[in-house]
């Protein structure tokens, strides 16, 4: 298990979405999704969509390091784990 300091550094983006406090594991950018869904669906996405997109990017890499968790982000994780998100709407 990864001691806080360490944890913080390793894991980095900051739970209001701003910029990240360490460039190990930034979320992924929203611009990014926005293009690609535009693309693909001939709309752009609503915020709901993207901040969907988010949160499920996030749950789905401290997924992958949730046994290691602990403190602040082991609590994020399971926030996040734990909430109704998982549908997109694509219309």
């Amino acid at each position: 298990m990864l001691d806080q300091a360490p944890q913080a550094l390793t894991l980095g983006w900051s739970a209001t979405r701003k910029l990240p406090s360490a460039p190990i594991c930034p979320a992924p950018s929203d611009k990014i999704f926005r293009a690609g869904f535009e693309r693909a669906y001939g709309h752009p996405p609503s915020e709901e969509q993207v901040a969907t997109y988010i949160k499920v990017w996030k749950r789905d890499h401290l997924a992958l390091i949730s046994e290691d968790l602990s403190g602040e982000w082991k609590q994020r994780f399971l926030e996040i784990a734990l909430s109704n998100f998982i549908y997109i709407s694509l219309n």
